[in-house]
């Protein structure tokens, strides 16, 4: 797609919407409220873009501290949803 803006920040591509500038692609998560509200809708509700891994990277130490464990499974589960 082109056009006369790009962005690679999802909060300026949001901003951008919400100005009625133009259409762009986001996540749901980052719309949703948006959305919610009424101040943004679905249009080709038949796309869905590729899904993009997520990694958490973190020193490698004999020890890892046990929160590191936790909020890595934290997010395993959330984004997993």
């Amino acid at each position: 797609m082109k056009g006369n803006f790009q962005s690679d920040n999802g909060d300026v591509l949001l901003d951008v919407a919400l100005t009625g500038v133009g259409i762009v692609f986001l996540p749901i998560w980052m719309a949703k409220e948006q959305v919610t509200a009424g101040r943004l809708r679905h249009i080709m509700t038949a796309y869905s873009g590729q899904n993009l891994p997520i990694n958490a990277i973190y020193s490698q130490r004999r020890y890892t501290p046990l929160k590191v464990h936790c909020f890595v499974d934290f997010l395993k589960q959330k984004l997993s949803e």
